[in-house]
């Protein structure tokens, strides 16, 4: 009879170490996958980071441009109203000109800002998750919107139901209704 026990703890100790080892192989699995994620915003990270650098140097050659624009146009000009020089009028026009690329590129590198590094919003309640709403590495969307639509389902009150008996579809396909 111990014999017997030994063998049979044996074989439980043998089935815990293979369910722990496939345990362990799941998590260096999802490490491993989560390393690529991070390496991968890194990349991205950089990716912004030599854009913002081009953007910021296109921007300092616009304010060149500008402030030499502005210089010529002082010395055409005597008075703000009155225009001296036919060559005048170009000169503000470029200057114009030259201000709204300014502005346009200012609103780019924003917009290029905004849309790399927040998280995309929730179309459910419109709000971003994760960190203080950063994108990362998906881990909070990948269950906020599937959440988020049964909170809603669960919200409705039974006035809402057709009266044809088919159920709305308050979660837009997202949610199987058991």
């Amino acid at each position: 009879g111990y014999i017997a026990n030994l063998k049979v703890k044996c074989s439980h100790l043998r089935t815990d170490r293979d369910e722990l080892q496939s345990r362990a192989a799941g998590l260096l699995a999802e490490n491993t996958q989560l390393r690529t994620e991070r390496e991968e915003v890194q990349g991205q990270i950089a990716n912004l980071q030599a854009e913002c650098t081009h953007l910021r140097t296109e921007r300092d050659d616009m304010r060149g441009e500008v402030a030499s624009l502005h210089v010529e146009c002082t010395h055409f000009c005597t008075d703000q109203d009155e225009v001296q020089h036919p060559a005048a009028s170009v000169l503000i026009e470029n200057t114009r000109t030259v201000m709204s690329k300014f502005a346009s590129v200012r609103t780019s590198m924003k917009e290029t800002l905004a849309s790399r590094l927040l998280a995309d919003k929730c179309r459910f309640c419109g709000k971003r998750p994760g960190i203080l709403g950063m994108r990362g590495f998906g881990l909070r969307m990948r269950g906020h919107e599937t959440r988020c639509a049964k909170r809603r389902i669960d919200s409705c009150s039974n006035s809402q139901v057709p009266t044809d008996g088919n159920q709305p579809d308050l979660a837009g396909g997202w949610v199987e209704v058991r």
